[in-house]
C-alpha cells in the first residue's frame, strides 16, 4: 500500500512539474512575440528623454548606448532600414530625419535641424550640427552675449539654427564636422577628418579643413534623355527611386524603376526644350496623381504611357509628387524612361 502511495505522489508531481514548465514555456513565446512586434527596434528608456515625437520605421535598431533627447514639439524620424552606433547622440531642435537604408557609426552626435537621405553611411565620431554662434554682430561683446541680444531681440534675421542636408549616397568620413547650414548633394564623399563648411556638389570626393574638392567620383553632367537599362544613367534619377541591389533586380523586371510618392529627375536643358516626357506606368492597381509644379496629370495604366509636363526655362532638375501618399519607401509607380522635347 505505501508502494503503491509514493508511486501516485511521484506520478503526480511530474503532472503538476510537466504543467509549470508548459505554463514557462508559453510565458517565453508570449515575450518573444512581443519583441518580434517591436519591429526589431530597442528602446532603453534609461537612456532616451522623449517628450516630443519619435517615428521609427521597421527594421531599424538603436544601440543600447545610444543616447536620444527629443524636447516637446520636436521629432525624431527613422524612415527604415536604420542602424543607430554605439554612444551616439541626437537632439533634434525642429526634426532630424534619416533616410530608408542610412546607418549611424559609433559616437556620431547629431544635433538640431538635420536631413540625411537614403542609404547614407556614416563612420565613427562624425559631428553635425545645425546650430550656430554670433562673434561679429556686436563684437566688442562677449560671444555669449551676442547670442542673447539676438535671441531677446530677433535682430537682423536671426537664426540660431541653419538646417544642414544631407542627400542620398553620402559617404562621410571618421572625425568629420558637418558645420551648420550646408548641403551635401548626392553621392558625396566626405573624406575622414574633414570640417565642411559650404555645399558639397553631386558626386564631388572632399577633404580637409576646410573641406576642399579633391575629384569627382563621377562627371555629374546630365543629358537630355534617360533610360532605366543604361547603367552609366543611374546618377540622374536622383532621388525617390529605389536603387538598392535588391530592388534594382526587381524593377528591372518590370522595365523601369521603382518610383516612391516624391522623386527627382536631372536632365540638360536648353532653351528649345519644352517638355519633359515620363514613360510611365502604375504599380499599384489604382489611379495616380502626379504633381510638377502647379500642373497635375493622372494616370492608372499597367502599361507605359507618355505622360508629358511643361518645362522652366533653362531647369536641369525635375521633381515630381504623387499626391496624397505619405512619404515612404515604397514603390507607387514604375519609369522606363525620360526626356525632354
Amino acid at each position: 500500500m505505501i508502494i503503491k502511495l509514493k508511486d501516485f505522489i511521484k506520478s503526480k508531481a511530474k503532472k503538476i512539474a510537466l504543467k509549470i514548465l508548459e505554463n514557462e514555456i508559453a510565458q517565453i513565446k508570449s515575450i518573444e512575440t512581443k519583441i518580434q512586434a517591436l519591429d526589431q527596434f530597442v528602446y532603453y528608456q534609461n537612456t532616451h528623454f522623449i517628450d516630443g515625437e519619435l517615428k521609427v520605421g521597421e527594421n531599424s535598431y538603436v544601440e543600447p548606448t545610444a543616447k536620444i533627447e527629443i524636447k516637446c514639439e520636436n521629432k525624431l524620424e527613422l524612415e527604415g532600414n536604420n542602424y543607430i552606433g554605439r554612444h551616439t547622440e541626437f537632439q533634434p531642435l525642429d526634426y532630424i530625419k534619416l533616410g530608408y537604408g542610412t546607418s549611424i557609426q559609433d559616437r556620431n552626435i547629431v544635433l538640431g535641424d538635420v536631413e540625411i537621405g537614403r542609404f547614407c553611411l556614416t563612420a565613427p565620431n562624425v559631428y553635425m550640427s545645425s546650430y550656430t554662434h554670433y562673434y561679429n554682430k556686436i563684437p566688442y561683446h562677449y560671444i555669449k552675449n551676442q547670442d542673447y541680444f539676438m535671441i531677446n531681440n530677433s535682430l537682423d534675421n536671426f537664426e540660431i539654427s541653419k538646417k544642414i542636408i544631407i542627400e542620398d549616397d553620402v559617404w562621410i568620413g571618421i572625425n568629420s564636422v558637418i558645420m551648420s547650414g550646408v548641403k551635401i548633394c548626392k553621392g558625396a564623399v566626405i573624406g575622414s577628418n574633414s570640417v565642411v563648411t559650404k555645399d558639397v556638389l553631386p558626386y564631388e570626393v572632399v577633404t580637409g579643413s576646410p573641406a576642399k574638392k579633391i575629384k569627382n567620383r563621377i562627371e555629374f553632367s546630365p543629358k537630355s534623355s534617360l533610360k532605366y537599362s543604361e547603367e552609366l544613367d543611374l546618377p540622374y534619377f536622383y532621388s525617390g527611386f529605389m536603387l538598392d541591389h535588391k530592388n534594382l533586380e526587381l524593377s528591372k523586371l518590370q522595365n523601369g524603376f521603382f518610383a516612391c510618392n516624391k522623386f527627382t529627375i536631372y536632365l540638360d536643358k536648353n532653351e528649345v526644350v519644352k517638355n519633359i516626357v515620363l514613360m510611365i506606368k502604375n504599380y499599384v492597381d489604382y489611379e495616380i496623381t502626379i504633381k510638377h509644379h502647379d500642373e497635375i496629370k493622372k494616370i492608372n495604366s499597367n502599361e507605359f504611357v507618355k505622360l508629358r509636363f511643361k518645362t522652366l526655362k533653362l531647369n536641369t532638375s525635375y521633381s515630381f509628387e504623387i499626391l496624397n501618399h505619405e512619404e515612404k519607401y515604397v514603390p507607387l509607380v514604375i519609369i522606363e524612361s525620360a526626356f525632354l522635347e
